[in-house]
C-alpha cells in the first residue's frame, strides 16, 4: 500500500485503466455466479436450505449493517434482475451466465466519477 501514496496513484487513475474492473463489480458478479450456482441445486442440499430458509423468531433489537440477503438483493439490482424471479432466472444456466456477464457491459457504461460516488455512499 506504500507506493500507492509513495507514487500517487489515485482511484481515478486505476479506474480509467481499460480492461481493469473495480472490485465492486467483480464481487457482485461472482456472488451471483455462487447463487445461481446454489438456486440449481437439488432441494435437499443444505446450501439451497440455508439460501432459501426463513427464520421464524424475531430478530434482537437492531440488525447487522450488512447480511448476505442484502447484498444479494443489491447485486440483483445492479445487474437488472427482479428479486422476486430471480432463482426461477438462475434455473437456467446459459440465461444466468448472460446476465451474470451483462454486468461488464453495466460497468462500461458507468463513468469514474458515479463509482467514485457509489463508494462514498453519496447516490
Amino acid at each position: 500500500m506504500w507506493h500507492v501514496r509513495e507514487h500517487r496513484i489515485t482511484t481515478v487513475s486505476v479506474l480509467k485503466v481499460p480492461g481493469l474492473r473495480n472490485i465492486e463489480t467483480h464481487l457482485c458478479r461472482r456472488q451471483l455466479q455462487w447463487a445461481g450456482h446454489v438456486a440449481r441445486m437439488g432441494p435437499g442440499r443444505l446450501p439451497g436450505q440455508l439460501l432459501s430458509s426463513w427464520c421464524g423468531r424475531p430478530r434482537p433489537v437492531g440488525r447487522p449493517e450488512m447480511t448476505f440477503g442484502a447484498t444479494l438483493e443489491a447485486a440483483l439490482t445492479f445487474a437488472g434482475v427482479e428479486v422476486d424471479g430471480w432463482m426461477e432466472l438462475a434455473q437456467d444456466r446459459e440465461g444466468w451466465r448472460q446476465v451474470v456477464n451483462g454486468i461488464w457491459d453495466v460497468e462500461q457504461e458507468i463513468e469514474v466519477h458515479e463509482v467514485l460516488e457509489r463508494r462514498a455512499g453519496v447516490v
